[in-house]
Formats: structure tokens, C-alpha cells, sequence
């Protein structure tokens, strides 16, 4: 038998229950392997990652050659570009498929300004466009401080959670209603004066101007629904339920996995 006929049943079997097969015994085990499984995360180069992050979720990922003060800037390494990956597999379809969704990710990393948790400020998204800037200091494994360290942990958690906080701002641009809802649901009112106030700002999380403003409540509550999602059912019952309970986010593998562990609460 030729190495071309080798079936994924015959790997499986050498694998787990060390049966000797005639792909063993040929010795054609780790190029059989090479092609039937996926590479390992750890293998890919950045060109790689960028590719399939355009191939899977259209976005072109690109890393300029400045940065706004004339800084060179500092190309980004696999692993946080993997993390870039692993975020965009926690957005919620209803956000992948809005038509505003991101078509641009310009990534940027400062050597010599210090910034907090491995950011500098200026991360945000605009006309479909989400810039993200690190330092050099950023390292997935570390922990924040502050209240970032509290509601995310790692510098890994951070960095995925405004990934989805940006791609929220997306949806909320093209689904008025679903933001008018989330309005209602969390005790967003707006002042005849154009500013807006909340009924409950012992419930809102002190990031990134959710006080303020009702949209960036919900990009901040969505990001810690998926990164630490029993910080915000503790704070805040109804951004919680938001989430767990609205027809628009019942596909999202995040609300299925909460759904399957039981720690949910259905009104």
C-alpha cells in the first residue's frame, strides 16, 4: 500500500491504542501525520496567522512602518498574533457577519514609550478600522494591574477582551436597535442636554468611559461576558442575562458553553 492511501483511521489507531499498521511499519508515520493533522499553534510564522486570520474573517491585517510620532515600528511575534486569532474565534457571529465588521487591523508596538499592561492609549476603531498598540513590555503571561487585573487577569485576557470590545463598537454602529435595547435592559437614560445617565452606576464596569456612554457599556460588558463571565453576573445580573438570553447571541460559542456548565439564570 502507498503512503498516499493511508487513512486517517489507520494514524488514529497507531496513536491511541499503539496498533501496528502498514503506515508504521513503512515507516511513513510522520509524514502521514504532517498531513492529515493541522500544524501545531507554535509552528506557524506571522505570515501564516495573518493569512488565515484574511482568509477566515476577511480582515487584512496589517503592520505599518511608523507610528503617529515617527517611531519605527516594532513588528509583532506569533504568539501575539495568535492571540489576535484566538480573540476573533470568541466574536459573536452577529458581529462577524454586521456590515460594518472590520476590514482593517493595523497592529503597532512602541520600543520606547512606556504605556500600562503592555498598551499604550490610541487603541480604538473607526470607519470599519480597529488600530491596537502595545509596548514591547506586553507579555500574554503577565498580570495587570489595577482594575484591569481584576476584571481580566492577564495581559492575554486584556489584549483578547479589546479585540472584542473594538469589533462590538461594529455591531452597535449598524444595529441601533440591539443598542437601544441594551439601553433599556441596563437603566441608560439621555439628557435633554445630549449627555447620557445611568440609574445604576454601581453595575457598570470603570473602563474605558462605560460610564459615559451606553455603547461603550456594552463593548466593555461583552468583553468581560466572554473573558470572565462571573465578574460581570456578579456586578451586573442584567448585562449578564443581556447576553445569555437574547436571540441574537444564542449562537455565540460563548453563551452555548455557559449554557452547557448550568451557570446561567433564565428569567
Amino acid at each position: 500500500m502507498s503512503e498516499k492511501q493511508l487513512s486517517r483511521r489507520d494514524v488514529l489507531n497507531t496513536l491511541l491504542y499503539g496498533v501496528p499498521t502498514i503506515m508504521a511499519v513503512a515507516g511513513g508515520l510522520d509524514t502521514a501525520l504532517n498531513r492529515l493533522l493541522p500544524a501545531p499553534e507554535s509552528s506557524k510564522t506571522t505570515s501564516q496567522i495573518i493569512e488565515e486570520i484574511k482568509n477566515k474573517y476577511g480582515i487584512d491585517v496589517s503592520q505599518p512602518e511608523k507610528l503617529t510620532n515617527g517611531e519605527t515600528n516594532t513588528p509583532w511575534n506569533t504568539s501575539e498574533l495568535l492571540i489576535i486569532q484566538e480573540a476573533l474565534g470568541e466574536v459573536p457571529p452577529i458581529t462577524l457577519t454586521n456590515p460594518h465588521f472590520p476590514k482593517q487591523l493595523h497592529l503597532y508596538k512602541s520600543a520606547s514609550q512606556v504605556g500600562v499592561n503592555g498598551f499604550l492609549n490610541g487603541t480604538g476603531y473607526a470607519n470599519s478600522n480597529i488600530d491596537i498598540i502595545l509596548t514591547t513590555a506586553f507579555n500574554g503571561t503577565l498580570e495587570n494591574t489595577g482594575t484591569e487585573k481584576v476584571v481580566f487577569g492577564t495581559q492575554k485576557k486584556l489584549l483578547k477582551s479589546i479585540l472584542l470590545h473594538e469589533t462590538t463598537h461594529s455591531l452597535t454602529e449598524s444595529n441601533i436597535e440591539l443598542l437601544k435595547t441594551w439601553e433599556s435592559s441596563n437603566g441608560w437614560v439621555q439628557n435633554p442636554d445630549g449627555a447620557w445617565a445611568n440609574y445604576y452606576p454601581e453595575q457598570i464596569i470603570p473602563l474605558a468611559n462605560s460610564n459615559l456612554y451606553p455603547w461603550e457599556d456594552m463593548a466593555v460588558s461583552l468583553s468581560v461576558f466572554a473573558e470572565n463571565p462571573s465578574y460581570l453576573l456578579k456586578l451586573s445580573k442584567s448585562r449578564y442575562d443581556f447576553f445569555i438570553n437574547n436571540p441574537v447571541f444564542q449562537n455565540w460559542n460563548k453563551v452555548i458553553s455557559y449554557k452547557k456548565k448550568a451557570c446561567y439564570y433564565i428569567k
